[in-house]
């Protein structure tokens, strides 16, 4: 067999693809399926409003987590089962 030689045509770039397409056309397509969160409250499993669930409460500022944080452990139990 023999190779295919080094041309102008074929040296930069791969031509292993038909078409091309924009990079922000995957993404694009999602747009109609994303759901805007603006406007709603964030809630434990309970409906009780919560400001934030990203933190944990600590003792200290590098102490312990408290088991009295009830949405860590509404987390943790949601994640588990």
């Amino acid at each position: 067999m023999a190779d295919k030689p080094i041309t102008p045509s074929n040296r930069d770039e791969a031509h292993d693809t038909e078409f091309k397409t924009n990079e922000n056309s995957k993404v694009d397509g999602l747009d109609k399926y994303r759901s805007d969160a603006t406007g709603h409250d964030l809630r434990t499993n309970q409906g009780v409003r919560i400001a934030d669930n990203q933190n944990s409460l600590k003792s200290g500022a590098r102490g312990p987590t408290l088991l009295e944080d009830f949405i860590l452990r509404e987390k943790i139990n949601h994640f588990d089962h």
